[in-house]
């Protein structure tokens, strides 16, 4: 039975009603049983359907769960009405009593006709104390679909919990337009692990760091269809790893010597581990690895640009893309460890640096995993995996063909022409034990699903291309893409058809050019060498400032600027690595780098980043105090009290955040237009005006009527096309127009395939929007998507 709703064809308005409203019962009477579910040789826990109706709790815009019978299976319906001024998210509770602490993904079973409504959907846990929260993207096509998420996507709001005591799941959305949402849920399940692993993460220190990078290992395997037990520090107990053939430890420096401890008693038992980057020492000397020298690429003369194995030391890994900017130098290796890969420098080349090492108790590599080269880089880390879990390649390529097969059954009969082939010929190759094959078989399928459902694919007319289109990338080097020139990197621009480049070249700790006012940030006139590429390929050319936002300055300049008193402080007084807005000496630094840079070159246009707070909780320091109680004219009695939460002063104290980010809005482009009149100035936004006024500062509605900047990039980096067409639907309806809009695509952020790619770009000019801009210009998306775009 097909679950996609189908167009009426009857001339009857009346009619054409009647068999909408027939088609969408029948849509939603019988979804398909998940598929996914289907991979384990026992069915996965979830939650009870009718027990989570009766027992739910609703908060916000939500109405009351409904129990809902969808053919044989039984489920929720939800309702939420988002209203103007109303509550600002919906959400609905559901009481469990699980162990969670080995869970490596959550299955949602669900059909959702109008995801635009909501600007962000959520799935919340709680752990312990804890609430745990991940982001989900209903595709929205008309029909039932099911979405994994990994464990490593859910990070905590506060302090890491043990996982063993979970008391609720939450799905809330959060309004993004006024309207009726509803949501059919028909499944919900806890996944165990498919293979043999855990991965661990670590909250000791650097949390955000440890999440970043276990959460990097987590996607990447999961694209081919492994999904390791993941397990929170609290959990990491020596008895708890010990049962895992292999562990994997994504940021060892954010380990906490009991964490240390717990690994060090499960390899002593023969567990084995795969660790990236600086170990301990303690587990350095028990995995036998030595401790390697810090070195930056450029120090040892190279510009890395990947990993290549060793095919005899380690079957089935294959070549992959990695830029890391420096490594764990390690050069004469004892008997006992052997090479599994190499670096290899930017044009390809094998270095003489080890990049992965194997040990008897496990693998070391010598950086972080990156994931810029998710299928490729997956593969490998599945061979080494496999060196001690036997039957990893044969789970992933029966849980991905499972997934594939749900996708294939839940698309629409002329999509399903495309993929048939390529799922029974990945179906033939699992039969015959050719697991990577199936494996490879089935992401094709996928790629081609969603290329066949698209709107590029299925041929669904969109605007046609406006001329004046700016095709834009953010480009995070200064020197363009690693080991190019910038002519060369301008080349491959340029033909791909983009005519536009925003280099960061500038922010208030360093500049890429000879600067009077900051550190210079490399060798040479890089900015000078990027104008001149441009010329040459007639790309705009459009530099990229950082203003306030200072986390990836040098140690040694963070305490100087603490010192100093200059960096914004929360509630608690501690530090945040922001520079304070209402700071005189920050401003006229600011002021006078904007003027240097656009005085000294002719530049297209400048473009403001990070003008804003972080977030909610900053800033508190003695100046923003001072300067608060000016604003109100009278002393403030509770400090900081009155503007938090609830407080007497907590509107007011928002408008004076805003007024503090608007005038420095305004005084930036007054420098750069009084240096260069005529330049073009634009800003990087968040893309819900009501949040990034409330939570950072940024009323760029009102940048924009001043005519302060020319035009926004709001950031509306969606993993999936209906929440990104949602949002741009809401910025054009309040400006009147696309105009002034260069939406911002997460190609990289959201780890895009091509086929969402085009179907994003694509929604662009159905808005109409000036153009889009690509976050962000790596070698993946200058070797493998924009030549294909």
């Amino acid at each position: 039975m097909q679950s996609i709703l189908a167009e009426p064809t009857s001339t009857s308005a009346r009619h054409c009603a009647l068999l909408v409203l027939l088609l969408a019962l029948v849509s939603l009477s019988a979804p398909l049983r998940a598929q996914v579910t289907a991979a384990y040789e026992q069915r996965p826990p979830g939650i009870n359907m009718a027990r989570a109706a009766t027992n739910s709790i609703t908060s916000g815009s939500a109405r009351a769960a409904a129990l809902r019978s969808y053919g044989a299976i039984n489920g929720l319906e939800l309702n939420a009405h988002f209203a103007q001024g109303g509550p600002a998210r919906a959400s609905w509770d559901f009481p469990i009593n699980a162990n969670l602490s080995n869970l490596a993904a959550v299955q949602l079973k669900l059909y959702c006709s109008r995801p635009a409504l909501a600007r962000q959907f959520n799935v919340y846990i709680k752990a312990g104390e804890t609430w745990y929260s991940a982001i989900f993207s209903p595709v929205g096509k008309g029909g039932w679909e099911e979405i994994v998420i990994p464990k490593t996507r859910f990070v905590p709001e506060g302090t890491a919990d043990s996982w063993q005591h979970c008391s609720l799941i939450r799905l809330a959305a959060w309004q993004g337009s006024s309207g009726q949402l509803t949501i059919h849920l028909a499944e919900l399940h806890f996944l165990p692990a498919n293979v043999n692993a855990a991965l661990l993460r670590s909250s000791s220190k650097d949390l955000k760091e440890s999440y970043r990078y276990a959460r990097h290992l987590g996607d990447s395997l999961f694209q081919i269809g492994i999904l390791p037990a993941v397990l929170e520090e609290p959990d990491c107990a020596g008895t708890a790893i010990r049962p895992f053939a292999m562990s994997i430890l994504a940021y060892p420096p954010a380990a906490s010597p009991a964490q240390n401890s717990a690994l060090i008693y499960a390899l002593k038992r023969g567990s084995k581990l795969c660790a990236f980057h600086a170990l301990s020492p303690i587990l350095a000397t028990e995995m036998e690895l030595p401790a390697g020298k810090f070195t930056t690429a450029g120090a040892a003369g190279l510009s890395l640009g990947g990993v290549i194995p060793t095919a005899t030391q380690l079957p089935g890994a294959r070549p992959f893309r990695q830029q890391s900017s420096a490594f764990l130098a390690v050069q004469q290796l004892p008997p006992q460890l052997q090479v599994a890969a190499w670096w290899a420098d930017s044009n390809g080349r094998t270095t003489t640096w080890p990049a992965i090492i194997e040990c008897p108790k496990g693998f070391w590599m010598t950086h972080v995993y990156l994931n810029q080269d998710p299928g490729p880089g997956a593969m490998t880390i599945a061979a080494m995996l496999a060196r001690h879990t036997p039957g990893i390649f044969q789970n992933a390529s029966k849980f991905l063909y499972y997934q594939t097969r749900q996708l294939y059954l839940d698309a629409t009969p002329s999509s399903r022409q495309t993929g048939q082939r390529l799922l029974n010929d990945a179906a033939v190759a699992y039969k015959q034990s050719q697991f990577q094959t199936a494996i490879d078989l089935a992401r094709q399928c996928q790629d081609a699903l969603a290329d066949a459902g698209s709107a590029i694919g299925s041929g669904t007319s969109v605007r046609r291309v406006r001329r004046d289109e700016i095709r834009a990338v953010w480009s995070r080097r200064p020197d363009g893409l690693p080991g190019q020139s910038w002519d060369s990197t301008a080349a491959l621009l340029a033909k791909g058809r983009f005519n536009a480049v925003f280099p960061n070249v500038a922010s208030a700790y360093s500049a890429a050019y000879p600067s009077d006012l900051v550190p210079q940030s490399g060798r040479g006139d890089e900015l000078a060498e990027a104008i001149s590429a441009c010329r040459r390929h007639r790309l705009a050319m459009h530099a990229w400032i950082s203003c306030l936002g200072v986390e990836d300055a040098s140690a040694g300049t963070l305490q100087a600027l603490k010192r100093q008193g200059r960096l914004q402080q929360n509630e608690a007084g501690a530090t945040r690595d922001w520079l304070c807005p209402a700071q005189l000496s920050n401003r006229k630094l600011l002021v006078g780098i904007v003027t240097e840079l656009v005085s000294r070159y002719a530049l297209d246009g400048v473009q403001f980043d990070l003008i804003r707070y972080p977030e909610t909780h900053s800033c508190f320091c003695p100046s923003c105090r001072k300067s608060f109680e000016l604003y109100l004219r009278r002393p403030l009695s509770s400090w900081p009290a009155s503007v938090m939460g609830s407080g007497d002063d907590r509107q007011a104290w928002q408008a004076f955040r805003q007024d503090l980010i608007n005038s420095l809005v305004a005084e930036l482009a007054k420098a750069a237009r009084d240096a260069r009149p005529g330049i073009t100035i634009s800003a990087a936004v968040y893309p819900d005006l009501t949040s990034a006024k409330t939570m950072v500062g940024q009323n760029w509605l009102l940048w924009l009527n001043k005519g302060w900047v020319d035009f926004i990039c709001p950031m509306n980096y969606r993993a999936s096309t209906a929440l990104f067409a949602g949002d741009l639907d809401r910025q054009t309806h309040l400006l009147g127009n696309g105009d002034k809009i260069i939406a911002g695509i997460g190609v990289s952020s959201e780890r895009l395939e091509l086929s969402e790619l085009q179907r994003q770009i694509a929604a662009t000019r159905s808005a109409n929007a000036r153009g889009y801009i690509l976050f962000e210009l790596t070698p993946r998306e200058a070797y493998d998507l924009i030549p294909k775009l």
